[in-house]
């Protein structure tokens, strides 16, 4: 089950990361532990035990207005690229984010039509998968790569149940895949494939609670009163 939450962050020109440094402390992840760094880029530095390292930088100068997301793995490192905060003024991003005792996810929107997005997975005590991007509208988790912090090996998280079950309906497993090639290698139970819905949003069956991380996967919520 997964603690999800989703706020206002500031991370507009001359604000800090530290706002979302809180948000994430409040997750109380144990396998997360955050630095802030100020220096000639604003950073957020997020390390993971598997040796997962993510870089959120947002220059410290008003006039260049970006935020991404790098991620550094066994020595290689990614990037998401640059999203635009498209204002001067205070109006803050809206963050989304789900945590579990083996995943943490985010969301990051701004008045940008592009959006950043963060996975990682614990495989057991010593492994995960993650991966950082930007991606566009249209896109979902699927496009994201997962990158395996023991070889750097890339995986995805496939579209299993591509259909919709019809109105008021829906079929979902209890995991999802992981896969490379289009061959399964893990699972996850943090995440439920599910048939076509709207994404973004809590659904409701059985009495329990799911986010919809996208339209093809499914979070199961815990029953914490600061879900939502």
């Amino acid at each position: 089950m997964a603690n999800v939450k989703r706020l206002a962050v500031a991370i507009y020109p001359s604000a800090t990361f530290t706002p979302l440094k809180n948000a994430i402390d409040s997750m109380q992840l144990p396998f997360i532990t955050s630095t802030e760094i100020v220096d000639n880029d604003n950073k957020l530095v997020l390390t993971f035990t598997t040796g997962v390292v993510w870089y959120f930088t947002r220059h410290i100068e008003d006039w260049n207005r970006y935020i991404k997301i790098n991620q550094t793995v066994l020595g290689q490192t990614t990037t998401s690229w640059w999203i635009h905060t498209l204002n001067t003024t205070s109006q803050p991003a809206t963050v989304t984010f789900c945590g579990s005792s083996t995943m943490f996810y985010l969301h990051i929107r701004t008045s940008s039509s592009d959006y950043l997005m963060g996975l990682y997975l614990a495989l057991d005590d010593n492994a995960s998968i993650s991966g950082v991007g930007r991606l566009s509208q249209g896109q979902t988790i699927q496009s994201l790569g997962l990158f395996h912090s023991q070889t750097s090996a890339e995986y995805r998280i496939p579209v299993t149940l591509n259909y919709s079950a019809g109105p008021n309906k829906i079929q979902y497993m209890n995991h999802a895949n992981i896969v490379s090639n289009s061959v399964k290698y893990f699972s996850t139970s943090d995440m439920l494939a599910c048939s076509t819905l709207t994404a973004d949003r809590v659904v409701t069956f059985g009495s329990d609670n799911y986010y919809a991380v996208d339209t093809n996967l499914l979070v199961p919520m815990d029953k914490e009163p600061n879900n939502g």
